[in-house]
């Protein structure tokens, strides 16, 4: 397993309401190595083994195993979305891979961090959920996103990730769903989990995959893919 370094960060970001901002220093796991030289001079669409090994840092340093069933949960749902997300862009042709990829392995960020966080300090209600895969986490969606920023700026990634990452909850106008956001939101409904807890969920999936430009013949394609998990839980 990856050992993650850690950065400390003392900054609050500025969407935090002002109740929370009692909130101990965060300490955010480091960048992988090499993650910032290969945005700065990869070229949209080229996905290379060494994306795909970035990748992988990226997930075991965001949702380490060490801290319970509940991140490991976690983990492969950020390796679900993000394998759906690349298959959408690939399909589209006319998004990145690379970047769609990583929105996706970013996508529920915010909460493994908190949950990190609160476990880390001690808080016994957290520490039961972390310890069960099936507890739901009911951190303030404000205070996520607000995580996810403090992330996406200490890592210095691409606004079009940024704005996928944390756009796609908030994704309402499926006329103007032509890009990263809606890929992320497509390739959330398409984890078959999501569709088991809202099954009225179909609808919106089959609505937006036809705004996007998704064809019958392509979602049932992408229903199929079986995202085999690399986790090795």
């Amino acid at each position: 397993m990856l050992k993650a370094t850690v950065t400390p960060l003392r900054r609050q970001a500025q969407s935090v309401a002002p109740a929370q901002a009692h909130r101990r220093d965060v300490l955010l796991p480091a960048p992988p190595p090499g993650l910032a030289k290969w945005l700065a001079a990869a070229q949209p669409g080229c996905g290379n083994t060494e994306f795909d090994r970035l990748s992988r840092e990226v997930l075991d340093r965001l949702f380490p195993a060490a801290a319970g069933p509940r991140m490991q949960k976690l983990w492969r749902r950020a390796e679900s979305c993000a394998a759906y997300a690349g298959r959408i862009a690939i399909t589209l042709q006319n998004q990145s891979r690379e970047l769609c990829t990583l929105a996706g392995l970013l996508h529920e960020a915010g909460d493994a961090l908190l949950l990190q966080q609160a476990v880390s300090h001690g808080d016994p209600r957290q520490v039961a959920i972390a310890r069960d895969p099936d507890a739901p986490l009911q951190f303030d969606r404000r205070e996520c996103e607000a995580m996810l920023r403090t992330l996406l700026r200490d890592w210095c990634l691409p606004v079009a990730v940024g704005t996928a990452a944390l756009g796609w909850q908030r994704l309402g106008d499926y006329a103007v769903a032509g890009n990263d956001t809606a890929c992320i939101k497509l390739a959330h409904w398409l984890m078959r989990e999501e569709l088991r807890m809202d099954p009225a969920g179909e609808a919106d999936l089959q609505s937006l995959a036809m705004t996007m430009g998704v064809s019958p013949a392509q979602l049932d394609r992408l229903r199929g893919i079986e995202v085999e998990s690399k986790h090795n839980n």
